[in-house]
């Protein structure tokens, strides 16, 4: 039984921004489904057919929960459409489609494939979780986008995002969409 989550209803509203601009910014609380419902709708889109999206997340943890969760939603197993990179640990196949990356891993492979061949899109999860590697990357990926790839798609998702300053570095056109509410209350402990 799958459930309902808050983000649900502004998937269309997603897909269509991403299929009419190449950066989005897209604010949802925790628990709103942004991390697991968004980027499995997005490989449906004509703009990633035959392709990968990578979405990036900042801890190793979050990275392999999140791939393992989306996979068990399409009723595979890990490393088929849905699998997962980091250092040390990877659970990809030949037809995997949606990788979730550390930060790391990100910069690494925009170093060693700056054309990103075959990545039709890439989705900066929590991205409020500053670092210098999600800078980084974020950095790369808008060089690559600006410099070579004007095709490639780039995300940014949070609960808890500074969005004029994030227009400031995406674009002050770059669309937002915002979703209130959360299905569930989240507990930090």
């Amino acid at each position: 039984m799958t459930i309902s989550l808050p983000i649900e209803q502004h998937l269309s509203s997603i897909q269509t921004m991403l299929a009419e601009h190449t950066r989005l910014i897209l604010v949802a609380q925790p628990g709103a489904g942004k991390t697991t419902r968004v980027p499995l709708m997005l490989l449906s889109s004509a703009w990633a057919q035959g392709q990968r999206l990578l979405l990036v997340e900042p801890r190793r943890v979050a990275a392999r929960l999140a791939a393992t969760f989306m996979a068990s939603q399409l009723n595979e197993q890990i490393g088929e459409t849905v699998g997962y990179r980091m250092r040390g640990d990877s659970n990809v196949g030949p037809n995997t489609r949606l990788e979730v990356v550390t930060q790391g891993v990100l910069t690494r492979i925009l170093q060693d494939d700056p054309l990103l061949e075959g990545v039709a899109g890439i989705i900066f999860d929590e991205f409020h979780e500053r670092s210098i590697e999600a800078d980084l990357g974020l950095a790369l990926a808008l060089d690559v986008q600006e410099s070579i790839r004007d095709d490639l798609r780039l995300m940014v998702m949070s609960a808890t995002l500074d969005v004029a300053a994030l227009k400031g570095v995406l674009g002050s056109d770059t669309p937002v969409i915002e979703s209130s509410g959360r299905e569930f209350s989240v507990e930090t402990r």
